[in-house]
């Protein structure tokens, strides 16, 4: 039964936002994949995940086997299962509304998207399980990538293309040197198992910011951002602060701001996470422990973009701004971030490239589809070849660290996955260099800017959780910040 169009512009308004609504309210809205391929934050689960590393790097198995204790919950499968059908029937009454195409196809691209976030978990769930047959893990491994391409985007293969040849050409002309053995070896391997490309899809080079437009733009950030700076607290140049100290600095951060969130110390996570479903930062215990440079460039990224962003947007009074804000926004957001983090660490770098090219590896971007052991192979070596052409210095200590550090790569984008099956990857770290591409370009003509223009510019990239890089988008937020 087909129901009658409400094309009535008060009629449309108030059924989008009482669908919204519902939304927002629903478990669903606040479903954050990643987080569910994570440990539970118990020190067994962490020590789960630590030994299946250690069983990899010493070459006792060839794959290891991720555990992902959130979504193994008892309760978890009745819990998706809902989200899906309460999704479904959002997205179908979401349909009947005719007005206002923008926010019609704004709110059923956020309804569509979060469905096949749960589905990406629901084909999670069943991979893992040991009855799966090899021909349906194949068949669900190609909805789980389907689904990946829809929510994060595809892999560009120019793009992919400008990091992969860099690094073969830096190969290439290793090999034909005198350098230690390691470096020899490398450059071998990566040269003769890494594809080659195909010349016609072309190549783009990643984006880099002229030094003194950085300049400029650093003096800026630091400017608009002093008060979340000054929750740093001083400490000699090079001494680095404690997991508690950095969990008190975020403290100080919400606080700063009064955005109400909470701060966590989780075991077992080498990330600091802003982790929007529970309005918490959380801050691994693991993780490396920062300068006050370092500290300060986390907080502005994390507070000041993905905080700030979700609290205006709490704010703006339109339904559709509202929580995680509109669908596919991540990439700019991530690239904002990073941006500005780097003005802050007063680096210039290309965030994400390692996400991006072992990406790019596993989905057979070259020609070849790879499982994690397939793709950790070429990532450490990428890394030596790369730093080894910077520095032109080594030793094993460095390799021992660059392998961890490709695995803990390869672990990210594997996550959710049995890390056997070549091409399956979790593609929403590809944000993290894509977002920069896109961002860097608008940041840098934001800065030259009248500084009334600039300064109206730069405050409208925090006005939700938005892509200002999205025509759409960029509609829908002009109507609320007018």
């Amino acid at each position: 039964m087909s129901s009658e169009l409400i094309t009535s512009p008060e009629a449309a308004e108030s059924k989008l936002q009482y669908l919204v609504e519902q939304f927002r309210n629903s478990p669903a809205s606040e479903l954050e994949t990643y987080a569910a391929f994570g440990v539970d934050g118990t020190t067994e689960a962490a020590e789960h995940r630590a030994a299946q590393k250690e069983y990899f790097l010493s070459g006792d198995v060839h794959n290891p086997k991720l555990n992902h204790p959130v979504l193994e919950q008892r309760d978890k499968e009745a819990e998706l299962i809902a989200m899906e059908q309460s999704l479904l029937g959002l997205m179908m009454e979401s349909t009947d509304i005719a007005h206002d195409g923008d926010r019609e196809s704004a709110l059923y691209d956020l309804l569509r998207l979060k469905f096949l976030d749960v589905a990406m978990l629901q084909v999670s769930r069943k991979i893992n399980q040991s009855e799966t047959s090899e021909t349906e893990r194949l068949e669900l491994a190609e909805l789980f990538n389907l689904a990946n391409d829809e929510v994060h985007g595809k892999l560009e293969q120019p793009r992919f293309n400008g990091l992969i040849n860099k690094v073969r050409q830096d190969a290439e002309q290793l090999i034909n040197e005198k350098v230690p053995e390691e470096v020899q070896e490398a450059a071998g391997y990566y040269v003769s198992n890494a594809g080659l490309i195909n010349s016609e899809s072309g190549a783009i080079e990643p984006v880099k910011a002229d030094p003194a437009e950085f300049a400029k733009l650093q003096i800026y950030v630091k400017e608009k951002f002093a008060d979340l700076i000054a929750c740093v607290p001083e400490k000699p140049e090079g001494e680095t602060l404690s997991i508690e100290e950095l969990a008190e600095v975020f403290r100080k951060a919400h606080q700063s701001r009064d955005t109400g969130w909470e701060v966590l110390i989780q075991p077992g996570q080498r990330n600091v996470d802003t982790r929007q479903s529970q309005l918490t930062t959380i801050i691994g215990a693991e993780r490396k422990l920062p300068t006050v440079v370092q500290t300060a460039g986390l907080v502005v990224h994390e507070n000041g973009v993905h905080v700030e962003k979700r609290r205006r947007g709490d704010a703006s009074g339109d339904a559709l701004l509202k929580g995680l804000g509109l669908a596919k926004s991540i990439d700019s957001e991530e690239g904002l971030a990073g941006i500005l983090q780097q003005c802050i660490d007063g680096e210039i770098s290309e965030p994400g490239v390692q996400y991006y090219t072992a990406l790019g590896l596993a989905r057979g971007l070259d020609g070849k589809k790879r499982d994690f052991r397939e793709v950790y192979e070429l990532e450490w070596r990428r890394r030596l070849i790369v730093e080894y052409s910077e520095k032109s210095s080594i030793d094993d200590n460095r390799i021992t660290k660059l392998k961890s550090l490709a695995y803990n790569t390869c672990e990210r984008i594997f996550r959710g996955t049995p890390c056997d099956i070549p091409g399956m990857v979790y593609t929403k770290d590809q944000a993290y260099f894509m977002g920069s591409q896109k961002m860097w370009e608008l940041m840098l003509d934001i800065v030259n800017l009248p500084s009334s223009e600039k300064d109206q510019a730069f405050d409208a990239l925090f006005a939700a959780k938005y892509d200002p890089t999205n025509p759409l988008h960029c509609r829908l937020v002009q109507k609320v910040i007018k």
